[in-house]
């Protein structure tokens, strides 16, 4: 039977006031991967989409497959391509309320000869999921990560936690 990882909390930040992103910096090397679990909220009436960049990258040098559905329908995307963030959600899901949560995984990170994959879930309570497929095309090593909301400002509350995996 395989062991199971283990994850180690590296930092929380619980904003207290609203702010444009939330960034952890200077994000050890001594990792295999790393995860990022956030519970978003939108300081004015939504949608928005909710985005992460590495290392203040905010060149076009991301890409994404995004799979999303409600209940009764699904949708798959393949286009979006040599875009400026990792999309963490698509469809304008956060809103003014807390009503999701979004796992990240995002694989060998301190790698400097391989491109950077990225696995996100993001769960709605009124309206369904998203499945997130990402790369960031760089074999810089992961130092830090900025989240945020694309045209949005995220507000008291939002809470976003860093884990490191050992391999």
């Amino acid at each position: 039977m395989p062991i199971a990882p283990t994850y180690t909390a590296l930092q929380t930040i619980t904003l207290t006031s609203s702010a444009s992103s939330v960034t952890f910096s200077s994000i050890p090397n001594t990792y295999r991967d790393l995860v990022l679990s956030i519970i978003p909220k939108a300081a004015a009436a939504g949608p928005y989409d909710a985005g992460m960049q590495f290392n203040s990258d905010a060149g076009a040098n991301y890409s994404a497959t995004v799979s999303y559905g409600n209940g009764s329908t699904l949708n798959l995307y393949t286009a979006l391509q040599n875009v400026n963030q990792i999309y963490l959600d698509f469809q304008g899901s956060v809103q003014n309320a807390f009503n999701q949560n979004c796992i990240a995984h995002v694989f060998d990170y301190a790698a400097t000869d391989k491109h950077k994959g990225v696995l996100s879930r993001s769960n709605r309570t009124n309206s369904g999921l998203d499945l997130i497929s990402s790369r960031w095309r760089s074999t810089v090593a992961i130092n830090s990560i900025k989240y945020f909301l694309i045209g949005g400002t995220l507000d008291v509350g939002t809470k976003v936690s860093l884990y490191g995996i050992e391999g």
